[in-house]
């Protein structure tokens, strides 16, 4: 698949940070300054990535200044730039990624009574990618600063580069301007997530039920169980989705449907459950039997456990399943599994 780059700031062809893009792509760059042309002329490609740098476009003069005759300029200036990029979506079936950024380098004080037109600006900026976004099926948004933000936004770009060579973004920067754009044409390319096959045991509620009875086990109280709690309510979220949720146990069924059934702290049910699969078999036999049962290919099926031995089980008697990999520390998983890409699409927001 060939991807061609273009940008408003200097783009290193060579950057280690690419590599996550260069495992399954073909890469090109423009040069400097060349956006204008790229968009264009470039109407065969398999994707074009657009990288917008807010500071690129306005001078520093018209982003320091509050004057209402200078916030309509900046507006005309970006009418003008995102003229081309409507044009390029009118004639070009071409799949387009604009991924944007500000370095938004101004003082609070100027926040505290007002926005000023730097922020204006950004959000007029915004707007009116998000209004194309509506109107074309094939321009797709990267907004780099909810990227950068659990780095320090600080963190992604570079002076220095700047000056130097007109690079804009630090090393950080570009890697995760790579992943996220991964990211959305792995979306693109990928159907979103079918099915989640989940361990029950340390996974959806505390402890081990065939030892601990339906009292015993950790769901809905403080602590952990209250993490093993929401982390149900993510997962309940994702299924009112689409996303079709089995059950794959070393328990005794009955065991498992009683605490689905009566636990009072459950929030996923009985009902929620499509396919259980609660035995002594070894879990890579039923998640093949799941997908059958289902019709789905293993390919688009999510296995969640908390035993690295059962996922290491899968991974290798399954190879096509995605197993997801949890951190160790339960009370991160409700955060997670709603990060995660692979239940993420385009339309849907939850």
């Amino acid at each position: 698949m060939e991807i061609k780059f273009t940008s408003t700031s200097f783009l290193p062809p060579n950057n280690f940070g690419w590599k996550s893009l260069q495992r399954d792509h073909i890469l090109s760059f423009g040069e400097f300054g060349d956006w204008p042309m790229i968009l264009q002329k470039n109407k065969d490609k398999d994707f074009l990535i657009w990288v917008i740098v807010f500071e690129d476009i306005l001078s520093e003069k018209l982003l320091m200044s509050n004057k209402q005759e200078d916030l309509n300029y900046g507006k005309t200036i970006i009418d003008k730039a995102l003229q081309i990029l409507s044009l390029h979506l009118k004639n070009s079936n071409t799949n387009t990624v604009v991924a944007y950024s500000a370095e938004n380098q101004n003082s609070i004080i100027r926040y505290a009574k007002k926005k000023p037109n730097s922020k204006l600006l950004f959000e007029y900026l915004e707007n009116c990618l998000y209004s194309f976004s509506n109107q074309y099926k094939k321009i797709f948004l990267i907004p780099l600063n909810q990227v950068f933000s659990n780095n320090g936004i600080k963190n992604c770009f570079d002076s220095r580069n700047f000056y130097l060579t007109r690079i804009r973004f630090s090393q950080l920067g570009i890697k995760l301007i790579a992943e996220s754009i991964h990211s959305v044409l792995s979306r693109i390319l990928k159907p979103v997530a079918k099915v989640l096959v989940l361990d029950c045991d340390n996974t959806i509620w505390g402890g081990v039920v065939g030892e601990s009875g339906l009292s015993g086990i950790l769901i809905g109280q403080d602590g952990i169980g209250k993490a093993f709690m929401e982390f149900q309510k993510s997962i309940k979220e994702l299924s009112k989705n689409g996303l079709i949720l089995c059950i794959s146990s070393k328990n005794d069924e009955k065991d498992v449907l009683n605490v689905l059934k009566n636990h009072d702290s459950m929030i996923l049910k009985n009902e929620d459950i499509t396919v259980i699969k609660s035995n002594w078999n070894e879990k890579f036999i039923n998640i093949n039997e799941i997908s059958d049962e289902l019709g789905v290919g293993l390919d688009s099926i999510y296995f969640w456990d908390d035993n690295p031995i059962e996922r290491e089980k899968v991974k290798i008697n399954l190879p096509k399943v995605n197993v997801i990999e949890p951190p160790s520390e339960v009370v991160e998983w409700p955060s997670l599994i709603k990060s995660l890409d692979c239940f993420a699409d385009f339309t849907k927001t939850s």
